[in-house]
């Protein structure tokens, strides 16, 4: 489902951000450390990252029906709330009507839009250089 694939997505996001602070803490200290030190587990952080980062580009590619999918639901559910909204403002509908039709609809547009922001972060996140130079 999409919540278990964003659910790994930002673990390994996580785990790539936390092999990065490593390697940043490593560039830190590469004075008190002997090249050899250094050299061996700055490559082990810079090898997790890569592994990470293949495994996670192939993991959101099957984010990206996803995203389309929920932008038209959302259209959709911006109408349908748009709808009940003049049929309130009228007078076709109470507000009793209105309230118990458009407030589901109203949080579950909230949820929507809230997945789509996670897609767009894990899609910004992709983007960024995967490597550590």
């Amino acid at each position: 489902t999409l919540e278990e694939i964003l659910a790994e997505v930002k673990d390994v996001i996580a785990q790539i951000k936390d092999c990065n602070k490593k390697v940043k803490m490593l560039d830190t200290q590469k004075g008190q450390l002997s090249e050899e030190v250094y050299n061996e587990f700055r490559q082990k952080y810079i090898s997790i990252v890569e592994e990470k980062w293949k495994g996670l580009r192939s993991t959101a590619i099957g984010l990206e029906p996803y995203t389309s999918q929920l932008q038209d639901e959302i259209k959709k559910m911006e109408v349908e709330i748009e709808r009940i909204t003049i049929s309130y403002n009228l007078g076709e509908i109470g507000e009793e009507e209105y309230v118990k039709t458009g407030g589901p609809l109203q949080g579950r547009l909230a949820m929507w839009k809230s997945k789509v922001k996670e897609l767009e972060e894990v899609s910004e996140f992709l983007k960024m250089p995967s490597r550590l130079s």
